[in-house]
This record gives C-alpha cells, sequence and structure tokens, in this order.
C-alpha cells in the first residue's frame, strides 16, 4: 500500500496506479478512502469513465446502485464492449436470462470471439442448458480457440453434467459423464 501511495505521488496522473490503490481501499473494506482518492479528480474531470467506474464499483454490492451501473455501462460507445459488461453485470446480479440475452448480442457482433464463446458456455452450463453448452463446446472445436479442438470445454461440459446428475442423486448417469470427461481429456 505505501508503495503505491508513493508511487501516486510521484505520478498524480497515473491511472494504473490509482486504479491499484483504489481497488486495494475496496478489498480492504475501506471504501471511504478510496473515495478520498477519487473524490478531488472526479470534481477535475467528472466525465471520466475510468473514474466514474472505480466510484461505481465501490458500491457495487448495493443492489441501490444498479440503476446507476447500468446507466454508466450503457455510456460505454463500443457495442461489443458495452454487450459484454452488460453481461459480466448481469452474472454478478445472478439474473442469467438478462446475461443470455447481452451475450447473445455480443456474439451477433463477433461470432467467432473466444471470450463470447466461452461466457455463452459458462453461462448454458450454469443453467443446465445442455443442448446450448453442446452448441459452445462445438463451436469451440470448430474454430480450434484453446488448441484441442473442443475437447476441453467437452471434458468441462461433461464434468457440469456428471455435478448435476450427482445433485439429482442420478449416480449411474454421473460416472458416466465423468468417465466421458476423462476420455476426452486424456486424448
Amino acid at each position: 500500500e505505501q508503495v503505491l501511495k508513493e508511487a501516486l505521488e510521484k505520478a498524480p496522473d497515473n491511472t494504473d496506479l490509482l486504479r491499484a490503490l483504489v481497488q486495494l481501499y475496496a478489498a480492504t473494506k475501506r471504501s471511504e478512502e478510496a473515495r478520498s482518492l477519487l473524490a478531488p479528480r472526479l470534481a477535475k474531470d467528472p466525465d471520466n469513465q475510468m473514474l466514474r467506474g472505480l466510484e461505481l464499483a465501490l458500491g457495487a454490492d448495493d443492489p441501490a446502485n444498479d440503476a446507476k451501473i447500468v446507466e454508466w455501462i450503457n455510456t460505454e460507445k463500443d457495442d461489443f464492449r458495452r454487450a459484454m459488461r452488460l453481461a459480466d453485470f448481469y452474472r454478478s446480479r445472478k439474473n442469467l436470462q438478462e446475461e443470455v440475452k447481452r451475450l447473445d448480442e455480443a456474439e451477433r457482433l463477433r461470432p467467432e470471439d473466444a471470450m463470447v464463446i466461452e461466457h455463452q458456455f459458462v453461462a448454458a452450463a450454469q443453467a443446465k442448458d445442455w443442448s446450448r453448452a453442446e452448441k459452445y463446446v462445438a463451436r469451440n472445436g470448430e474454430l480450434n480457440l484453446d488448441g484441442t479442438e473442443g475437447k476441453v470445454p467437452g471434458g468441462r461440459l461433461a464434468l457440469a453434467r456428471a455435478v448435476a446428475y450427482e445433485a439429482e442423486s442420478q449416480s449411474d448417469q454421473a460416472k458416466a459423464e465423468v468417465e466421458r470427461a476423462i476420455g476426452l481429456l486424456k486424448g
């Protein structure tokens, strides 16, 4: 912390140092110290998106700030970045329907983007929408995004199914999925 403070004193316009110190304060439950760093900078530059984002992030755990956070995200001019940020926000709020809606927007803009395909896969697996998850495993394999032609995502899908089956007391299906995962991940 002291090193960051000293470095920021020497380079007060260094946004990376500022972000690191604000995040440190936030992580150690010292939001007021973080706000005291941001306040004079926001007073000088109230339209600075990075500063506004840091300020909003300090209250991200409070659902009362959700509308402000969404409003801030919607100021992003890049359609793809905005869609992905909204997807991330809705994931943090466990709103799967809105998350998938935003991921679908991002996918329409960049259908071969590895990050979009990964996020789509994770959302489908969390929803236990196995056919949708399989679509993204296949997409990953077609594009060979991870260099395994989809074997690793296929193994992850099999493990996700195994966990779901085990939770539903369907141990035979769970065992079969684990064996399938092992086969994919080995080969």
